[in-house]
């Protein structure tokens, strides 16, 4: 087990209430329930251990859009111009670019580039 160090924060009411009910809704100590508050809240803004930063989002809901056409082009070109299937090829491979900076690139960038990006911070 990873060793504890203690921090203490003065929080205003409607965190503190905030806090109080995360702790009944778990059923654990308000020093658990703030821990994980503040855990979630470090990694959304780049300075935790995951990866769902407010960029790194935005960049896998691109993948998914940039896959949706590339698999469309794909199936339109069954029914029409083998030019739709090499469209569509290219956007699967945008897809699976995209996917690479969002899993690789944006990690080794954060939390610098969420910092300088907030207006994306989507809730």
């Amino acid at each position: 087990m990873a060793s504890r160090k203690v921090i203490s924060i003065s929080t205003d009411e409607p965190t503190h209430t905030a806090v109080e009910q995360l702790q009944d809704d778990r059923d654990c100590s308000k020093s658990e329930a703030a821990e994980a508050a503040l855990s979630v809240g470090l990694d959304r803004m780049g300075y935790g251990r995951g990866a769902g930063t407010p960029a790194g989002r935005l960049v896998d809901v691109a993948a998914v859009g940039v896959f949706h056409v590339g698999a469309t082009l794909v199936l339109l070109s069954l029914l029409g111009s083998v030019s739709l299937l090499f469209a569509g090829v290219g956007a699967l491979f945008g897809s699976l670019g995209l996917t690479v900076v969002s899993r690789v690139v944006i990690p080794r960038l954060e939390p610098d580039l969420s910092n300088k990006l907030p207006s994306i911070e989507v809730q």
